[in-house]
């Protein structure tokens, strides 16, 4: 699990790298008068929202698994007591 957190914490520096690129665009296309750049402002928004939507898709996958991996060990030990209940009559 801790290479799926330390994924995660990449992405987010990612995504804060790819904001950062947007606003340096944008304040270099609101300086310029000709030779504006704008697809490249469309590019870091972009970039940067679908990073960040993988890494929440990355996070909630890791939080089910560890949900089921939980449950799954509760109800293998309340199993398990079941059966040794069975077993004694």
């Amino acid at each position: 699990m801790h290479d799926f957190n330390t994924t995660c914490l990449t992405m987010a520096r990612i995504s804060e790298t790819t904001a950062d690129l947007y606003k340096i665009q944008k304040h270099f296309n609101d300086k310029v008068t000709t030779h504006k750049w704008l697809p490249m402002e469309e590019v870091y928004s972009v970039l940067n929202h679908t990073i960040v939507a993988w890494e929440k898709s990355i996070r909630k996958q890791i939080d089910t698994i560890q949900n089921h991996l939980n449950m799954t060990f509760n109800y293998t030990t309340k199993e398990f007591e079941a059966f040794n209940e069975v077993q004694k009559f």
